[in-house]
């Protein structure tokens, strides 16, 4: 009983120490009075300021980040470790994922022609083509399926590096969907 007494005694305290919405609006409209005002631009004033030479712009060679005049960003002028938005992790997300679908569809699709291969040589039963024809293009499926199965292998790294790589850099999980 004590416990709950002294429970609802702290609520008490803790609600009567939050400001309400009128203070703060006050507090709000107080600290926006002390603030200096704000510069006016307009013709004139954009007539009397100073600005630096076009000589003087093109005679500094640009530093790290600073792109010169007339060329394109990349990422690289930003940076490696320049933060991404939630459009460019999903855009990449899709890439990557379409990359995987793409590579999977192909080895199947080598599997399946492997297979085709394979039934053909069962069922023949001439020894010349089956020997001589069918078996080196079953030898070129193999290597051909071993090189899909790579390459679903490496997209599929690139989509776990990729996520990984999210996570680093602090994104929201969901950017990956």
């Amino acid at each position: 009983m004590k416990v709950v007494l002294l429970v609802l005694a702290l609520q008490t305290a803790a609600i009567a120490q939050t400001p309400s919405l009128a203070d703060a609006a006050k507090q709000e409209r107080a600290r926006r009075q002390n603030l200096p005002p704000a510069p006016v631009i307009n013709n004139e004033t954009v007539r009397n300021s100073t600005a630096p030479a076009i000589s003087d712009l093109t005679a500094k060679s640009p530093e790290k980040g600073e792109v010169k005049p007339g060329e394109k960003t990349t990422d690289k002028a930003k940076g490696e470790g320049a933060p991404h938005d939630e459009a460019w992790w999903r855009e990449t997300f899709q890439k990557a994922r379409t990359d995987v679908k793409r590579a999977e569809d192909h080895a199947k699709v080598v599997e399946l022609e492997l297979n085709q291969l394979n039934t053909d040589f069962l069922q023949r039963s001439d020894v010349y083509n089956r020997e001589n024809v069918i078996g080196p293009k079953l030898d070129d499926k193999r290597k051909e399926l071993a090189t899909a199965q790579s390459q679903v292998d490496r997209a599929r790294e690139k989509l776990a590096q990729l996520e990984e790589d999210l996570r680093q850099s602090g994104g929201a999980p969901g950017w990956a969907r």
